[in-house]
């Protein structure tokens, strides 16, 4: 498995196929996988902090926005391996039989598109930001 084929996952039903027959350790992924797209969110959290957040927030020192962005990090990291574990014990207790390194892949792969669209914090127009973030802006629904 390489990075640069994660996008057919995606985009073909085929790419889901030959990522079963790799089957990668668990630390392969972690390494190849999770580490690289992981830093992208902090990363571009720097960037904005120091570009549009100097802007928005002039009070702010650039320590926090690194600190922040260092926090940031530290959370997706831990994140991954506590989510192979919750999709391992959930299956357990549906009765589903499961491994762990399925476990893993799935946890490893399903956050990809979340760490992507954060590449939208290249751009210094907020309500763009906003349109393109992944959470919903439209409020309470009834």
């Amino acid at each position: 498995m390489s990075i640069l084929h994660i996008h057919k996952l995606f985009t073909s039903p085929h790419g889901w196929n030959a990522l079963s027959q790799t089957q990668p350790s668990a630390l392969k992924l972690f390494i190849l996988l999770v580490l690289p797209f992981s830093l992208v969110p902090p990363l571009m959290l720097e960037y904005a902090g120091h570009h549009v957040g100097a802007i928005l927030f002039p009070d702010t020192p650039g320590m926090a926005w690194s600190l922040a962005a260092l926090f940031f990090l530290m959370a997706e990291l831990l994140t991954v391996p506590l989510m192979a574990w919750t999709i391992q014990s959930v299956a357990r207790s549906k009765g589903i039989e499961s491994s762990d390194r399925a476990a893993f892949m799935l946890a490893a792969i399903a956050p990809v598109p979340l760490w992507l669209s954060s590449l939208v914090l290249f751009y210094d127009q907020i309500l763009l930001i906003m349109a393109a973030s992944p959470w919903d802006w439209s409020g309470p629904s009834s």
